[in-house]
């Protein structure tokens, strides 16, 4: 299985898709660390964020499914899984030296992606919390989808059909991801406001609860009264549930609390503030609670990644073992 493995590492490496793929990675990692946009300045003293963009990050998880899905449906297509069986490799060699493979690619394009804007901001990875945890999930993630795509080419033995699946499925994972939160923030009740001169004003809550006092002068017009009306909107029950079970085990709405939860820490630690002191605590401690939710989330999701991996590899190893090859 070394020589398999060696004989095939030689073979991706040199592919010009896959050394594209490095160098689109590696361009993401630079123009994240040098971004203007992530440098503040505290009392004279520039400092710069550290918090991975998202839009980069997802296209690093794309080119990890490409490459992939490329590296073996070519060898499907060339006729080389086949050559290899002949040759005397057992199906579950050529299976796991592929994923193996694919997966070491994975974290190569992860690394280019990852490393410079930590090398760049090394000095204020001590001031971040949680960093290990948010670099785990966001590696785990990327080699879940991986195992998937693996999984894809030995069940279709076809790249383009793989890709095609792969990047929808990815799409929707992170489409479902928006629309699922957005529903689960939808307060209960929707807040309508009743004035004096018979006029009225529906607050649509979108997660958030605006108050008014029995007083509240709007246009030197008094308040008559304020009451929750029923939101549509809203979920309850079983299929509040279920849309809340799909939002945890969705790496990409992880992946946005992680980065969520960075760009907060930066906001305190560095970010240039006004705020009264005491204001400031409050913010600070409101943080520090949402932090320490999103990291239990993130862990979670930790161990959600891990059991897709065996998951997606077990069933792959059993379909591709009872495949015909021709």
């Amino acid at each position: 299985m070394r020589n398999l493995m060696h004989a095939n590492f030689i073979r991706y490496i040199s592919r010009l898709s896959t050394l594209i793929a490095f160098m689109i990675s590696l361009t993401l990692g630079l123009v994240t660390a040098f971004d203007s946009s992530k440098e503040s300045y505290v009392n004279g003293i520039k400092n710069d964020y550290f918090s991975p963009e998202l839009q980069y990050l997802l296209f690093v998880f794309f080119l990890a499914v490409i490459v992939s899905v490329v590296n073996i449906g070519s060898e499907f297509a060339a006729g080389t899984i086949r050559n290899k069986l002949v040759s005397g490799y057992t199906k579950m060699e050529i299976f796991f030296s592929e994923l193996i493979l694919s997966l070491i690619f994975s974290v190569i394009l992860f690394i280019l992606y990852y490393l410079p804007f930590i090398v760049k901001g090394w000095k204020y990875l001590g001031d971040l919390d949680y960093i290990l945890e948010v670099t785990a999930l966001l590696l785990l993630s990327i080699l879940s989808l991986t195992v998937f795509a693996v999984f894809l080419c030995f069940l279709t033995e076809n790249r383009i059909i793989a890709v095609v699946i792969g990047i929808m499925v990815v799409v929707v994972m992170l489409m479902s991801a928006d629309a699922i939160a957005k529903r689960l923030k939808e307060p209960q009740y929707n807040q309508e406001t009743i004035y004096e001169d018979g006029s009225s004003m529906l607050v649509m809550g979108n997660g958030v609860i605006r108050r008014f006092s029995d007083n509240a002068i709007t246009d030197d017009v008094g308040v008559k009264e304020i009451r929750d009306i029923p939101n549509p909107k809203y979920v309850d029950g079983i299929f509040r549930k279920v849309l809340s079970f799909a939002l945890e085990i969705n790496c990409f709405q992880r992946i946005k609390d992680s980065i969520e939860l960075f760009n907060r820490q930066n906001m305190l630690k560095y970010g240039e503030s006004g705020l009264h002191d005491d204001i400031a605590k409050d913010i600070a401690l409101e943080y520090e609670k949402l932090n320490e939710e999103t990291v239990d989330k993130i862990r979670l999701e930790m161990i959600y990644n891990v059991l897709l991996i065996v998951a997606f590899a077990s069933v792959g190893v059993l379909i591709f073992r009872k495949k015909n090859i021709r």
